[in-house]
């Protein structure tokens, strides 16, 4: 099952980034992800279903 990441959830996301002075190309690199696969689950072109992805979502929803 996917982990959906809507646009709603995406902005509260980003915001909390910002809270916490980080760009999402900072919280990647911090985390070890590439940035790609970080911006397109917070686009929703990756539907986090499985691997790096889900990964991603996993941390990001806890933020």
């Amino acid at each position: 099952m996917s982990i959906v990441i809507d646009t709603q959830r995406a902005n509260d996301i980003k915001q909390r980034l910002y809270q916490q002075k980080l760009t999402v190309k900072q919280w990647a690199a911090n985390h070890g992800y590439q940035y790609h696969t970080v911006s397109n689950v917070l686009r929703g072109v990756n539907k986090a279903t499985f691997g790096a992805g889900r990964e991603v979502a996993e941390k990001l929803i806890r933020l």
